[in-house]
């Protein structure tokens, strides 16, 4: 699943949250608002959530399908040389890794949720911008690391404390359909750190 839905108490009101990363106390904090999307389609109240999608490759195709299980997502896919639609909810980006940040940054400065395939960004300049505006903004930014909700992923981070401290770590991935954007670092790397950061 994409998303998750989290019951609010003092607001209706939505906002886009990547699958099942974000602590509901924190998206209040953080955002002011509640979060989307029931896990079997049902939102917190009668609203259609508008999503924009920009990307139809591979993994844009395969976000598309995710949010068009929901009964009260709409997809609104996006050229990137197209106008943005108006009263969007949220933004995902699926395009090639070096657009990441010029497409997200018009979305994140306006204040909208934004979900950004990985890696976020090609340079250190660029993720500082991402990262300033989205502060000044306050748009809720989320990059998509999957690995971080893996059952897998996520058993292992419960026993880290009986195990003790890590002494090394060893990755083996594969992918059957590679990138053609970039290397093998930017397609697998942030998976990696990402996994690296959480356990730290």
């Amino acid at each position: 699943m994409l998303f998750r839905s989290v019951q609010g108490r003092s607001s209706d009101r939505l906002v886009f949250v990547h699958r099942l990363g974000a602590d509901a106390a924190e998206l209040q904090r953080r955002a002011g608002q509640i979060a989307l999307g029931r896990p079997h389609g049902a939102l917190i109240g009668p609203m259609t959530l508008r999503l924009g999608l920009i990307g139809r490759g591979h993994w844009g195709r395969n976000i598309e399908r995710t949010l068009r299980s929901f009964d009260d997502v709409a997809v609104i896919p996006i050229g990137r040389n197209e106008q943005r639609p108006s009263s969007l909810d949220g933004v995902l980006i699926a395009t090639p890794s070096d657009t990441h940040a010029e497409l997200a940054l018009p979305y994140i400065a306006d204040g909208i949720p934004t979900f950004i395939e990985k890696p976020m960004a090609t340079s250190v300049l660029d993720a500082e911008r991402i990262r300033e505006i989205a502060l000044r903004s306050g748009a809720l930014v989320t990059v998509g690391h999957i690995h971080l909700h893996n059952p897998a992923f996520r058993a292992l981070l419960a026993t880290l404390p009986s195990i003790g401290p890590v002494q090394s770590l060893d990755f083996e991935t594969m992918n059957f359909l590679p990138r053609t954007d970039g290397s093998i670092l930017w397609d697998w790397l942030p998976h990696h750190l990402s996994e690296i950061g959480r356990a730290h």
